[in-house]
């Protein structure tokens, strides 16, 4: 019983997570920083806090590196805040919990986590759709328990869910779980409306994913078939779509690449914003070598945006703390040495252990999706990013063997 109470709240935290975003991330006590998927997320990994059949050294392997890296810049760190600090530590604290999130996810059945993927990614496709189309806007609600705008966009993070959903309603045949079709069809077409190229890079990545796990898994002549349908309709209905009604939507991803719509504004907006993004990142770079903070970083705390100059090229506020783009965010705040570590944890769960071939490919492909969109935009910065990462990584970290392994 415990061992599923454990499962459960930890899907459910995944499934609010993928489910509503940014605003659902900051659903909790804004004013004390403690968030609702937080307290899910913790509360599930104490419930099951019971010896387990993990490898003691996957155990160490993370917890040393992470607990020391951490020790060390908390002691360390001068600048900012307490709260300030522990945020941008966030990726590392997360990574401390990926053994305990494997331990968590022992014994649980494979199409649980599938079936609480597709509720997640259903859901965001489900309101965020209404907002494409105008039919939702954000508001504001209990800013004491809601600590952003009901319905708040941020379409970097949409299209990675929509990407991760065409993923999960692919069919997994050791599940006896069938492709649904209509749905990857209308994550695809939501993927092209939506703002963000980051989103649509993933979408696509995510599409061509599908595709060829089908095509590796030899679905015969019927099957092949089928496939060249599916690209047929996704692209027609994609197409079609996107005109009828890219004069509502000058914003979206397609109009600012400039394969829909002729807003010459609009395509040299999204231009002028790659730029400026790219000389931010080079600025930031340099900015740490010449400091000399290239081994170690400035550490948590430090406003590496604006006090490198970067904030110039970027929006100019001052919240802006991540330079769109994870890994020279790494690099300025951690250095090479929290680079590395972060670098080398993550490859030896995604490339250093054997798995069943349909985690594997969920997994490996999801964490290529998000560090995708992070090498784009603000996303593993956040709990909204660094949760569904580190419960990949969790899933993966399983030992398919154990008798109480994931899927069996």
């Amino acid at each position: 019983m415990k061992y599923r109470l454990s499962s459960t709240v930890l899907l459910l935290s995944i499934v609010l997570s993928l489910g509503f975003g940014k605003w659902g991330a900051w659903i909790g006590f804004p004013s004390y920083g403690v968030f609702l998927i937080d307290i899910l997320f913790v509360g599930s990994i104490l419930l099951r806090f019971l010896p387990s059949s993990q490898r003691p050294g996957d155990v160490l392997i993370y917890f040393l590196p992470c607990s020391l890296l951490i020790l060390i810049h908390l002691l360390t760190a001068s600048i900012g805040s307490r709260v300030t600090q522990i945020r941008d530590l966030v990726p590392f604290i997360y990574l401390l919990f990926v053994p305990a999130i494997a331990r968590t996810l022992e014994g649980v059945d494979f199409t649980r986590i599938i079936q609480a993927l597709r509720l997640g990614t259903i859901l965001h496709l489900a309101w965020s759709s209404l907002v494409i189309l105008g039919f939702l806007r954000p508001f504001v609600f209990f800013p004491s328990v809601f600590g952003a705008q009901i319905f708040e966009k941020r379409w970097d993070l949409a299209g990675l869910v929509y990407a991760i959903g065409i993923l999960s309603w692919s069919s997994f045949r050791s599940q006896k779980l069938e492709r649904n079709s209509i749905v990857i069809i209308a994550f695809v077409i939501a993927g092209g409306l939506q703002a963000s190229r980051a989103g649509l890079i993933s979408v696509a990545f995510a599409t061509i994913f599908v595709l060829l796990k089908e095509r590796v898994n030899g679905y015969g002549r019927k099957g092949y078939l089928a496939r060249i349908v599916l690209i047929a309709t996704v692209g027609f209905a994609l197409v079609t779509s996107a005109s009828l009604l890219s004069s509502q939507l000058p914003g979206s991803s397609l109009s600012r690449l400039g394969v829909l719509g002729d807003d010459d504004k609009v395509i040299q907006s999204a231009g002028n914003t790659a730029r400026a993004r790219s000389e931010a990142r080079k600025l930031m770079m340099d900015w740490t070598f010449t400091q000399n903070k290239q081994f170690f970083g400035f550490g948590p705390g430090a406003e590496i945006v604006s006090d490198s100059g970067a904030i110039r090229f970027l929006s100019g506020a001052k919240d802006v703390r991540a330079p769109h783009n994870w890994l020279v965010g790494l690099f300025a705040r951690f250095g090479i040495l929290g680079t590395a570590v972060w670098t080398l944890l993550v490859t030896y769960i995604v490339f250093g252990r054997s798995f069943s071939p349909e985690i594997a490919w969920l997994g490996r492909c999801s964490i290529f999706l998000i560090l995708v969109v992070s090498s784009l935009g603000v996303i593993m910065e956040s709990p909204f990013g660094s949760l569904p990462f580190s419960f990949f990584l969790g899933m993966l970290m399983v030992n398919k063997n154990s008798r109480s392994g994931v899927g069996k």
